[in-house]
């Protein structure tokens, strides 16, 4: 895979010293159960989990801020947002996340839960089930969008509801 495919799924660093190699998958990246299972140290492998946890800037930028500016117990919600497969997962389940897609170690929706204590931790795979893959007509940009800002509203509602927010 080139830096000019379109479907590129990993960051853009060069991961190995010949920077033959590219990229590191930022969902394996986070600090908790880092390279435990469904994660590569291959660098040129499309699951490549980083030389260690938090290396690449985008994960390691991210759980700073959090930690730092964010007080804890204020994140009631966290939601970490995929293409394609139209399912969502929670943690520590069994459910579509760990099951039907693939097991993951060092993502964010882990990291969220287990280490943030945040309550309400998903993975949502966005459409479609797999005819179309990545490649989604401009005609559906649309409608995917509608259905998860239903889906944001529904879960708040649900988090109210029980009194986590």
């Amino acid at each position: 895979m080139t830096l000019q495919e379109r479907l590129w799924r990993k960051s853009r660093l060069p991961s190995d010293p010949t920077g033959e190699c590219i990229g590191t998958d930022l969902n394996r990246n986070f600090d908790y159960l880092w390279m435990l299972t469904g994660a590569e140290s291959d660098p040129c492998s499309q699951i490549y989990a980083g030389p260690s946890a938090e290396s690449d800037p985008e994960i390691s930028q991210l759980t700073a801020y959090i930690n730092d500016s964010i007080p804890e117990g204020t994140i009631k919600i966290y939601i970490s947002l995929h293409s394609y497969g139209q399912r969502y997962g929670t943690v520590f389940t069994y459910g579509s996340s760990a099951t039907t897609l693939y097991e993951v170690s060092g993502s964010g929706k882990e990291w969220a839960y287990a280490v943030k204590n945040i309550k309400i931790p998903y993975t949502i795979e966005l459409r479609d089930k797999g005819e179309l893959g990545f490649v989604l007509p401009p005609e559906d940009i649309i409608p995917v969008a509608r259905e998860v800002t239903e889906g944001f509203v529904g879960m708040i509602a649900a988090a109210r509801e029980i009194d986590i927010l």
